[in-house]
């Protein structure tokens, strides 16, 4: 009986090694299951398709440029609300010991210190909201450079078929004896230098679209498929001197302002505290007086900012209108120039130079209606961000 217990102990031994290998089994099994759901289910949620407001909309979530300047609001406003607990507590302490005229807690207990907490918050502020403002901008560039960059893949491979096609056509005036081995190999190296510009144009859409990911902080190594299309937009209308006016209220033309208004609370308060000829009272004067250039600065800066952006935008309208007029000639100068071909007054060089400029027209017009677009925002930018916050009032003031 001994051994056959010994051999029924071993059976059961076994078979329960066997039933826990399949529970291992089933296990790892299920594992790798849900391991290759999950990664098939990571890999599908790489790929998103953006419109042009999704496109802002991730990137505003997304910038680190918003999270840093959120998060300088977050600790300007941190500070500003610590000053004024410490200014009351100051100004009483100081009232109550009569001590109220030294030189390192005067500019606390007339306020002016605080009222620069105050300032910071709003500039902190208007920070974050100018890039919130910019970044749209940028966005708008990035995407819209790239739908161009997809435009003109889709005219170099117009250009390279209609290249193939004249290399096919040419090839068989070539067995008829129509035209020489030498016209043949011109045809031939047309389609050759077409193809390099498709390469080129498809070299260039990929780099349009690793700018576009950079832009919007979206992964490189995720797949983005833009959704629209970029068409000529025209010219901003306002004039000058409106975009002037309006920057009036500009963010960086209110900060100067406002930076100057508080210059002078501590130019006037010092002078008040220290006798006029002391180094305390210089000093502010002199703070005042940087201030005050700083103001100057900032107005002529925007003002020359508006003209330029304003020349450049109407440079780039005038020289896509010259750029459509030239294309009406160049087409029908291709054509002519077919005509002549066909007729043998002109050499095949001749024939597809005038094709080669009209391929090259077509690029430029491409390109200006771009820039002619990114020249209207930038001028926008000089006035269109307007200042919407203010400086808080404190009854302690």
């Amino acid at each position: 009986m001994s051994g056959f217990r010994k051999k029924l102990t071993v059976l059961f031994i076994t078979a329960a090694m066997c039933v826990s290998s399949s529970h291992v089994f089933a296990a790892e099994s299920g594992n790798k299951v849900n391991a290759a759901t999950a990664a098939s289910e990571q890999t599908a949620g790489r790929t998103q398709s953006f419109t042009i407001d999704k496109a802002i909309e991730y990137a505003k979530e997304h910038s680190r440029s918003m999270a840093a300047l959120t998060a300088a609001e977050a600790t300007a406003k941190a500070q500003k609300e610590e000053n004024r607990r410490s200014f009351k507590d100051t100004r009483e302490s100081v009232f109550k010991a009569d001590a109220g005229n030294g030189d390192s807690t005067f500019l606390v207990t007339t306020g002016y210190v605080y009222r620069s907490y105050i300032f910071q918050y709003a500039v902190a502020q208007r920070s974050r909201l100018q890039k919130e403002y910019t970044l749209e901008s940028e966005v708008r560039n990035a995407f819209y450079s790239y739908l161009n960059t997809e435009d003109k893949v889709e005219l170099a491979k117009s250009a390279l078929k209609s290249a193939n096609e004249r290399v096919t056509y040419a090839q068989m005036k070539y067995n008829n004896g129509t035209i020489s081995a030498n016209d043949l190999e011109n045809f031939k190296l047309s389609a050759l230098k077409a193809q390099n510009d498709l390469n080129a144009a498809v070299r260039g859409k990929d780099l349009s679209m690793i700018q576009l990911k950079s832009t919007l902080n979206y992964p490189q190594e995720d797949e983005l498929i833009v959704t629209g299309s970029f068409t000529r937009r025209p010219m901003d209308t306002t004039t000058v001197e409106e975009a002037l006016k309006k920057s009036e209220n500009s963010i960086s033309r209110v900060n100067a302002e406002e930076s100057l208004e508080l210059a002078k609370l501590k130019r006037d308060r010092s002078v008040t505290h220290y006798t006029s000829g002391s180094l305390g009272a210089k000093s502010a004067k002199a703070e005042y007086a940087q201030a005050e250039l700083d103001y100057y600065n900032t107005v002529e800066q925007l003002r020359i900012g508006i003209y330029s952006a304003y020349n450049n935008m109407a440079d780039a309208y005038e020289g896509l209108e010259y750029c459509d007029k030239s294309l009406e000639i160049t087409e029908k100068n291709v054509a002519a120039a077919k005509q002549r071909y066909d007729l043998g007054l002109i050499t095949s060089d001749d024939y597809l130079s005038a094709v080669q400029q009209l391929d090259s027209l077509k690029n430029q017009i491409s390109s200006a209606e771009l820039s002619a677009y990114l020249a209207t925002v930038q001028y926008k930018l000089q006035y269109d961000c307007q200042n919407t916050i203010s400086q808080e009032e404190d009854p302690l003031l």
